[in-house]
């Protein structure tokens, strides 16, 4: 069985918003500060927000699949039967819509329903994915994705803090009112994600 894909929603925004990403998503930091834990079983940082984090990220993978083909696709995965997993990936998507570029390209976001991880790494190849999201209520598929993800290129974005140390490259958390960017190094080299130095100095560093 294949993965389904839900919808396709490309982005129309021009190359000229691209500075407006980075001020918006400093912004978001700074207004982050009075926010509360969420409940365990919700992302610890808001969807809307790891979506301008997502895309800032995003332009500091030297090797994204994007640069090559003139065009950002992301995979937003959720479990369909799990309606926080569809609302997270819907809201995900509705936060990506609002941001002009990723990278400084235009953009497509593909929902996509989760059935094995084999058949998610085969739509990222035919489909040249740059990101693949992995909403809430796929916990037990993290470890499955990270293999099937192998030499793919693909930047693997987790909305639960706890995906990235199952193997997904990069998660969120929020530590003492701030959004913090996580990054598994050694999964995003068996990915062939390079993230820069840059970004690795503000990021927590999971193996």
């Amino acid at each position: 069985m294949g993965v389904e894909i839900v919808a396709r929603r490309p982005s129309s925004h021009r190359r000229d918003g691209y500075g407006k990403l980075w001020a918006a998503a400093a912004a978001t930091m700074t207004l982050l500060a009075p926010l509360t834990l969420a409940h365990a079983d919700e992302p610890t940082l808001p969807v809307q927000v790891q979506a301008g984090l997502l895309a800032k990220v995003a332009a500091y993978d030297r090797n994204l699949v994007g640069l090559e083909v003139g065009k950002v696709v992301v995979a937003i995965v959720t479990r369909k039967e799990n309606l926080d997993s569809t609302s997270a990936g819907a809201r995900l998507q509705a936060g990506l819509q609002g941001i002009p570029l990723i990278a400084g390209l235009s953009h497509e976001e593909m929902m996509v329903s989760f059935t094995t991880a084999n058949a998610l790494a085969d739509l990222c190849r035919k489909n040249n994915v740059s990101i693949a999201y992995l909403a809430p209520g796929l916990d037990r598929e993290i470890p499955a994705v990270a293999e099937a993800m192998r030499n793919m290129r693909v930047l693997t974005a987790g909305a639960m803090t706890e995906y990235v140390s199952e193997g997904i490259v990069l998660g969120f958390d929020l530590v003492s009112g701030r959004p913090k960017i996580l990054v598994h190094l050694e999964q995003a080299r068996k990915q062939n994600v390079v993230l820069t130095a840059q970004l690795l100095k503000l990021a927590v560093i999971v193996e």
